[in-house]
């Protein structure tokens, strides 16, 4: 039988705590990998379906009865699923922001399409191209 000695001791703790050190960054890392695909993911659900609506708001005439036609069929479903990841997900307060009131917008004006202006209109279709940016922002764009 052999005998070990303090050095041995040592040694076999040292490499314990590297061990312990390089499974915990490496765990670490792929946290932070998985929620960047998760967030890049997120956000083209959430642009895909804010260019839906920025088309539909496109497409209408300028007229109230078409400003009302247009807010009625406005999509917030995908919104309305993933809002919770994402605030979770995002690191700036201020994009989660324009995401919130985008849609508060449009919830805010489905109450009474009725009373939607070329102004609320104008209003939406910055928000997308904000988002754009804010893609981008986050290397976030479609060919990456």
């Amino acid at each position: 039988m052999q005998d070990f000695g303090i050095g041995d001791v040592i040694a076999a703790f040292i490499g314990a705590i590297f061990g312990a050190t390089a499974t915990g960054w490496v765990s670490s890392w792929r946290e932070r990998r998985h929620n960047k695909s998760e967030l890049r993911g997120l956000l083209r659900l959430i642009s895909s379906e804010m260019h839906y609506n920025d088309t539909l708001m496109e497409g209408f005439h300028d007229t109230p009865e078409g400003y009302a036609e247009a807010m009625l069929e406005l999509r917030t479903d995908t919104w309305d699923k993933v809002a919770e990841r994402l605030a979770q997900l995002l690191s700036s307060d201020r994009d989660l922001s324009l995401l919130v009131f985008y849609y508060g917008y449009i919830r805010l004006m489905q109450i009474d399409p009725s009373q939607t202006t070329r102004e609320h209109i104008a209003e939406l279709r910055s928000c997308t191209e904000v988002a754009d940016g804010m893609a981008a922002k986050y290397r976030l764009l479609w060919d990456e």
